[in-house]
């Protein structure tokens, strides 16, 4: 992401993070994450997912739809202060799938979206949202991951099968401090959002990472350490876990 000074058409700052090729850049306001395609390969992103199967029962063919989430700017947004940069964009939802037999023996069948807690501190602070259940979440032992999520209730009709075809979104979205649109969409197009001066929507993403990276109380009150601490997690990551759970009746 960038925002530009629209009068001098130069760049001011580029916003982003890449997974695999992490670009040391003067701040960064907006984060990448990947998403293991498929259950069971090892590859180089950070988020993964996994079973928690009882008895019986088996859970097979757990994919996840997209193997990447960006809070970015959106693909066409190639102008105002605002603006992707070129490579990054936005992608907020994921689709898990999977196949559960046999249904006879299936009891409760739950999906569990596994967080950092910056995460969380980003929905609290309303900076994004998510529509999966993370209000209930609980710490995982010896992690400092936060679990959330929602249990499927089959239909009668999918209880006479032999076996049910798990399909779940789970999506994030943009929260109340930026109009619940993109921010490239709500400072340069909302009535409020164009109010914002140039420094003050830099430090609003420089706070949006730091509090979604976890480091928003390194910040001074002075703000003198800023470019510091910054720089210091330009290169921080954000695990996530995808978990599928099926108990016996």
């Amino acid at each position: 992401m960038r925002l530009t000074r629209g009068f001098f058409k130069r760049k001011l700052f580029v916003f982003g993070l890449s997974l695999f090729a992490s670009v040391a850049l003067i701040s960064t306001g907006f984060a990448v994450w990947a998403m293991s395609r498929d259950a069971n390969s090892e590859d180089n992103g950070n988020v993964g997912a996994g079973l928690i199967v009882e008895g019986q029962l088996k859970i097979e063919d757990l994919i996840l739809s997209k193997d990447v989430i960006m809070f970015e700017p959106t693909e066409d947004d190639t102008s105002g202060r605002v603006r992707n940069d070129g490579k990054n964009f936005e992608s907020l939802s994921i689709t898990v799938t999977a196949k559960v037999s046999p249904v006879s023996y299936l009891g409760s069948l739950k999906v569990f979206l596994c967080v950092p807690q910056g995460v969380l501190d980003a929905i609290e602070e309303g900076y994004i949202s998510c529509n999966t259940i993370l209000s209930d979440a609980i710490i995982l032992d010896g992690s400092d991951l936060v679990s959330g999520g929602y249990s499927i209730t089959l239909l009668d009709s999918e209880k006479l099968l032999d076996t049910y075809t798990l399909n779940v979104t789970l999506e994030f979205g943009w929260g109340s401090k930026f109009g619940n649109m993109n921010p490239g969409l709500y400072y340069d197009a909302d009535p409020s959002g164009i109010l914002v001066s140039d420094n003050d929507v830099v430090t609003e993403l420089e706070n949006f990472r730091a509090t979604l990276y976890g480091y928003i109380s390194e910040f001074n009150e002075d703000g003198s350490n800023r470019s510091e601490v910054i720089n210091n997690h330009k290169n921080d990551i954000l695990d996530f876990t995808v978990y599928v759970s099926a108990t016996v009746n």
